[in-house]
């Protein structure tokens, strides 16, 4: 099976797209024009084509969506709507692409798709070995379309219907609609989801953790204060009616006691369980996003690092030599971390040199600490001036190599 796959996105600003390909231009708009749901596959034939468009709501009225292009017919769309689910997910924690903003929202980080070429046909070549390696994907033969078929009526669809069903529509429909019921649709999954809360939620964690250890030590000694009174009360009542207590009414105040303490013990014991659960979720925020780039400033430096132009202030070609990046970051962690920088010159092209790691401009590794801070990365250039021409740049710093922890362009003047 041979598929070609494209992307699209509408923000409302106007149709991007990538690749550039004038005939489809209206086949996305088609496909945009049936979305109706957060998510959704519309899929439009073309003479003996289909076209399966996976269509995602981003931000609060922007659409961008994924067209797989192929001459067949999907038999199971429930495993084809999981690839797609996945390759936006995949998006996601990529980060590169869309990514959450502060109120948690998806965005695109550009919106021109084509300044992004070199990331999606990256995220193509993902897709077509998942979907090419998936031998549980069956295929039927796209039908004959009947004489009267309708390139008006849209056929409507759920993920659960048979491939017949589907097959059956695209001998009268062009176009037809599959779509998930509000019960079906998942989040991008656990770890998607954490990313998408990721500051607020690890700062409420934080917050929480630092409560609980609070609560853990004042429920002790509230609870210890509360079993002394007790037990004194007890023993005073004791003393004084010590003659007119039986046996029995011995043993329940013993048992009063017992239960008291026992209880304590189930609610420290509980404390405990929500720390070690805390613990854990912090443990797993923390070892994809050690830390939250908050701004990215460039400074212009010579070869020993001396300052020549300061950062965040203008930068003139005719006297540039090192581009020096500091991040802004706030940390939830304190240890030493390893980052790769990418910085695009203004056609677009990686500047990299034959000591750069692959696919990256350059690395550092760096100590951080928990809380606001600032760390200044090693520059790149040469201490030649004038060595970087005017125009518009683009730096990426990236963690471990999978996960884009900030973008941001800037220009030299």
């Amino acid at each position: 099976m041979t598929f070609d796959i494209a992307y699209f996105a509408d923000l409302g600003g106007g149709l991007t797209s990538y690749p550039t390909d004038g005939h489809m231009q209206q086949v996305f708009r088609d496909l945009l024009a049936q979305a109706k749901n957060k998510v959704q596959i519309a899929v439009q034939r073309d003479g003996n084509l289909l076209h399966y468009g996976y269509i995602r709501q981003v931000g609060r009225k922007g659409l961008w969506g994924i067209c797989v292009s192929c001459p067949a017919v999907v038999c199971d769309m429930v495993k084809w709507f999981n690839h797609m689910d996945n390759a936006f997910q995949h998006f996601v924690t990529n980060g590169v692409i869309v990514h959450f903003s502060n109120d948690g929202e998806l965005i695109l980080a550009n919106t021109c798709l084509p300044d992004e070429r070199m990331h999606l046909d990256m995220f193509t070549d993902d897709l077509l070995s998942r979907l090419t390696n998936d031998k549980s994907l069956k295929y039927s033969e796209l039908p004959a379309a009947s004489v009267a078929i309708s390139k008006l009526t849209i056929a409507k669809h759920s993920i659960e219907d048979s491939a017949y069903e589907i097959s059956n529509s695209l001998r009268k429909y062009y176009k037809i609609y599959i779509v998930k019921t509000s019960a079906e649709i998942e989040l991008l999954t656990s770890y998607s989801h954490i990313l998408r809360e990721q500051s607020d939620t690890i700062d409420d964690l934080r917050s929480k953790y630092n409560k609980l250890k609070k609560q853990k030590g004042n429920k002790t000694i509230f609870f210890l204060i509360v079993v002394a009174l007790v037990i004194l009360n007890i023993w005073n009542r004791n003393e004084l009616n010590d003659s007119k207590l039986s046996l029995q009414e011995k043993n329940e105040i013993i048992a009063s006691r017992d239960c008291i303490i026992s209880s304590r013990d189930s609610i420290l014991s509980s404390l405990n369980i929500k720390l070690d659960e805390t613990n854990s979720m912090l443990e797993k925020i923390t070892s994809v996003y050690p830390i939250i780039i908050t701004d990215i400033e460039i400074a212009n430096t010579f070869s020993g690092g001396a300052l020549q132009t300061d950062f965040g202030q203008p930068i003139y070609s005719s006297v540039t030599m090192f581009l020096n990046p500091k991040i802004h970051y706030i940390g939830y962690t304190s240890k030493i971390i390893p980052l790769d920088i990418k910085l695009f010159k203004p056609s677009g092209e990686l500047s990299y040199s034959n000591k750069s790691p692959y696919g990256y401009s350059f690395s550092y590794s760096g100590n951080v600490y928990t809380g606001k801070n600032e760390l200044i990365l090693s520059g790149w250039g040469n201490e030649t001036l004038g060595y970087w021409k005017s125009g518009i740049y683009r730096i990426e710093i990236w963690y471990k190599k999978n996960v884009c922890l900030k973008v941001k362009s800037f220009e030299i003047l």
